[in-house]
Formats: C-alpha cells, structure tokens, sequence
C-alpha cells in the first residue's frame, strides 16, 4: 500500500515537472520594421491580441498555449499584411514580405494547417496556370476587344475550378479549417450575395467555431436580400419632405431601383424603365426609386429633367444610405423586383430583361 502511494506521489511529480503544450511562431516579413501583432477573433466582432512584437528587422516570435485551435492573423498595422494562420500547439515558420502580401508562406503546424496548406497549394497552382495563360493569349490577341473577352472567359473558367475544389475542400472538412477558408472569402461572397451558399456546404461542427458563428449574422442578413427573401422595410423621404416607407407603398408589383443623378449609366437606363412604367402602371407595377445622391437640388433636377413620375425617396446620404446598407448595394444602377408582400422575385435586371420580368410577374398575378 505504501509503494503504490510512492508510485503515486512519483508520477504526479513526473507530470508536474513536464512542458506543457505550447506553440512557437517564428518568422521574419522581409521589407518591414515595425509593430507585429499575433490577433484573433472573438464571436463579439471584436479581437484579441495572442502576441505583440516590436521589430526593427521584421523578425517576429510568438509564444503561448490555447486549449484548443484557434484561428488568427499575423498582422504588420499600416499595411494590408494579414498572415491568417490556424494556431495549434506547435512549431510554425512564417515568410513573409511587404509589397507582396499575398506569397507568405507557413511551413510546419499542426493537422489543421497542413490541411489548410494542402488547399493554398492547389490554389497557388491554378493561378499560375491562370498567369500562364493569361500571358499566352496576350501574346495572340494583343488589345484586340474580341480576345480579351476570350481570355476573359477562360480565366473565369479558371476561377470556377478553383471554386469547385474549394467547395469539396469545406465540405470534407467539418471543422475549424472549413469555416475557416469560407471566412477567409466572406466579404468576396457577401458582395457577390453567395455566402449562404457557401456556408451551406458548412458541417455542424464547423458552424460551431467563432469564424462559423462571425459569419451567421451575414448570411441571414444576405437570406433577406436575395430571390425569395423578404425585402427589409425602410423609411425615407420624398422630394416633397414627406416621410415614406416601402411597406406603405402598396402595388401588385413593385420595383426598387436604387439610383443617383451623378450616375451615367443609370440615367441611360432611365428611359427604358419610363417605357416600362408607362406600360404596366395600369396593370398594377409601381416603382419606388431611391437615390444615392447627396444634394436635394441635383436628386430633384435629375428627375424632372428625365421624367421620372413615378414614388422617390432619399436620405441624401449618398453611399452611406440606410437602405444601401440594407440591401448590400455597391454598384448602381441596381433593381429589386418584388412581388405585393414584398418578397424579392428578380434582381439585377435592365433592358428587355427587366420588362419580360415585370409582364411575367403581373400575370401571374391575374
């Protein structure tokens, strides 16, 4: 009984006196001197600070221990150097250099690196195929209009295969490397209003980490504003200085066209939505523009000179509009088709395209 006590009591000094776990990065941002931060994120928006390094070489060592993978970003502030690296109790080597913030490389890791790693590889060997063949058919077609739209459509056939080896990577991975690579595109996605799909291909697990639950705030803002979402409601003001709200306008079909005076393209496209409007006010289309603009004078000047006579609002707030925050809108003009209980039927539509939409929809609704 007192030698098992001992055995005991020896073992429990023995495991005592053992290193824990720790990670080590270790790395040099060549072309940098300066402030060097290890951060990462929290589910609250705001990030917490792993490391903090003054460098005059651009040399940098973080050291610490997590209970478990954290994701994270070696950051140089005053750049647009973010190293985004899966901090896992082990040794890592990181290269990096100023301008050329995109070629960093992470040797070493753990398994959810090596996984990541593994991704950025084939990544890095379709762009060059890309470089490659964007610089061959340069050499063919030169300026000529035609073969750039050629070449165009090849790189983006480039950009399709990438986006299928992605997606077969983030279904694979049920963990903090999927959500991790989805993350590491979400603004990309949100833009283009196709984060819901890929957090679609989200396991359970890895919607449970902090960069799955950081992202679930977009995805159902973007659920809002994509076909077959409910419009979000907004309140703006007329030329006339009455206040109005989208719900209150009521029509069979409505479309919301955000637009601005100082846009071109806009009112080029202007007479072809009079025409429309011409045609089916009748029938039940209403039509609720919103202006980006920020001086009244030029809003107003804008729609008597292109007869616009149909429901304005503004905010006069330019870019900074509540409803382009709303519904995500960074390039005008822009149009949401919506049906009478405001849910979104079409979107992105001009031309022919726009009108074979609206008389579509109308009947429908006969």
């Amino acid at each position: 009984m007192k030698m098992n006590w001992i055995v005991w009591l020896g073992s429990m000094i023995l495991a005592a006196c053992q290193p824990s776990p720790r990670y080590v990065i270790e790395g040099q941002i060549t072309g940098y001197e300066g402030r060097i931060l290890l951060v990462t994120p929290r589910v609250t928006g705001t990030w917490d600070t792993l490391g903090n390094v003054l460098s005059a070489d651009g040399t940098f060592l973080f050291e610490g221990s997590v209970k478990e993978p954290v994701m994270a970003e070696i950051v140089a502030p005053d750049t647009r150097l973010r190293v985004p690296i899966l901090v896992e109790n082990s040794e890592f080597k990181v290269e990096a250099n100023i301008p050329d913030v995109s070629t960093y490389v992470i040797n070493g890791g753990g398994v959810l690196q090596q996984q990541r790693n593994e991704l950025r590889k084939k990544e890095s060997e379709i762009k060059m195929q890309k470089d490659s063949m964007r610089l061959e058919y340069e050499k063919i077609y030169g300026n000529d209009y035609f073969g750039k739209l050629q070449i165009r459509g090849l790189l983006s056939k480039m950009d399709e295969r990438y986006n299928e080896v992605e997606s077969d990577f983030v279904r694979q991975h049920d963990n903090l490397v999927g959500a991790a690579v989805v993350y590491g595109r979400m603004q990309t996605f949100y833009r283009a209003k196709r984060l819901h799909e890929r957090y679609a291909l989200l396991g359970e697990n890895a919607r449970k980490t902090v960069p799955g639950l950081l992202m679930k705030p977009y995805v159902d803002k973007e659920s809002r504003i994509i076909v077959g979402g409910t419009a979000p409601d907004f309140k703006m003001v007329t030329p006339e200085g009455d206040s109005l709200s989208l719900y209150d306008i009521k029509a069979k079909v409505k479309i919301l066209d955000f637009w601005a005076s100082w846009c071109g393209p806009c009112r080029a496209e202007n007479p072809n939505v009079r025409k429309i409007y011409r045609k089916y006010k009748d029938a039940g289309l209403e039509i609720v523009s919103v202006s980006f603009d920020t001086k009244k004078e030029a809003w107003i000047r804008a729609i008597q000179e292109d007869k616009l006579n149909w429901i304005h609002l503004s905010d006069l707030k330019g870019w900074s509009s509540i409803a382009s925050n709303l519904y995500e809108v960074h390039g005008i003009p822009y149009v949401f088709v919506l049906d009478e209980n405001n849910r979104i039927i079409a979107e992105s539509l001009r031309g022919e395209a726009l009108e074979e939409c609206i008389a579509a929809a109308l009947k429908g609704t006969e």
